[in-house]
């Protein structure tokens, strides 16, 4: 009795990849924002789980991130603040302190398994956090050729 069709083995062709591209969000997935929440909760003198809690209850309700600095100090300069900061030796700014251990590996073997790589980074419209090249670069993340800044979940054209 021949075997019926379906079970007839047939020569099949090598696996194709249908994801050619992986996209991370630098917030929370590729850095830990704590650290810069904890350095601003600091520097503010505010307790860091209030801070926190405040921040995201802000980003939570879709508002700019910026309102956070004015609930606790109404009137902040955040640009003022950012420079003082600097000066202080404490700038703003996401580094290899705040890279997830595992984020550089992840993307280096992706990259090396021939996907593209793609770094997503939300930014408060009109907002004036550092921008995501500025970020990822000195932690030596993927060139700012494959860094897209979005506007909550929109693609802008920086």
């Amino acid at each position: 009795m021949p075997t019926p069709p379906a079970l007839t083995p047939t020569p099949t062709s090598p696996p194709t990849r249908s994801i050619e591209a992986v996209v991370f969000d630098v917030g929370e997935t590729l850095v830990d924002e704590t650290v810069e929440y904890h350095a601003w909760a600091d520097w503010l003198g505010v307790p860091r789980h209030t801070f926190s809690a405040v921040f995201g209850a802000v980003i939570g309700a879709g508002r700019d991130h910026r309102e956070v600095f004015d609930y606790f100090r109404p009137g902040f300069d955040l640009e003022a603040e950012r420079a003082r900061r600097a000066e202080a030796g404490r700038p703003e700014g996401y580094g290899e302190r705040g890279l997830y251990p595992d984020a550089r590996p992840a993307m280096a073997a992706l990259r090396q398994a021939g996907y593209l790589v793609i770094i997503a980074a939300n930014q408060t419209p009109g907002g004036s956090r550092p921008s995501a090249t500025a970020r990822a670069q000195p932690s030596g993340l993927p060139s700012a050729s494959s860094i897209v800044p979005t506007v909550f979940g929109h693609r802008t054209n920086a």
